[in-house]
């Protein structure tokens, strides 16, 4: 199984500490969701919204121990979802490809910020403060 990562496991220190490993990915892109802030978090959440494009990251080789601990990271405010996404363009376009990504659950959308979250902005002024709580 793929992951799509549009948060901070994009980070791959983030996402070595939850799971353990490293893993290999590439650029992806995921139509018709949107990326908010969670109110009071450093981190975001995805939710439906049609004319919306999320750029992320596309990691390979999720077995079921891995989903299972980053299961376990998310929590209750997130579903995992199997969605289509595409890859990083090729010489003849796009790849797409199915993948889990966590998408925040209906019943918890409210807990969203109507601020856009930042990966930059996250990696300046958060990651080092994450990182010691994802260990």
């Amino acid at each position: 199984m793929r992951l799509f990562a549009y948060g901070t496991l994009m980070e791959p220190a983030v996402l070595s500490a939850v799971t353990g490993r490293p893993f290999s990915s590439q650029p992806a892109v995921l139509h018709g969701y949107a990326r908010y802030r969670v109110r009071d978090a450093v981190y975001p959440g995805l939710v439906p919204e049609a004319e919306a494009v999320t750029v992320g990251l596309l990691y390979d080789e999720m077995d079921p121990d891995t989903l299972a601990r980053l299961d376990a990271f998310e929590g209750a405010l997130y579903d995992r979802l199997t969605l289509t996404v595409d890859a990083d363009p090729t010489p003849t376009g796009p790849e797409t490809v199915t993948a889990a990504v966590y998408v925040v659950r209906p019943a918890e959308r409210a807990r969203l910020s109507p601020d856009r979250w930042d990966f930059a902005t996250f990696r300046r002024l958060h990651l080092a403060t994450y990182l010691r709580q994802c260990t």
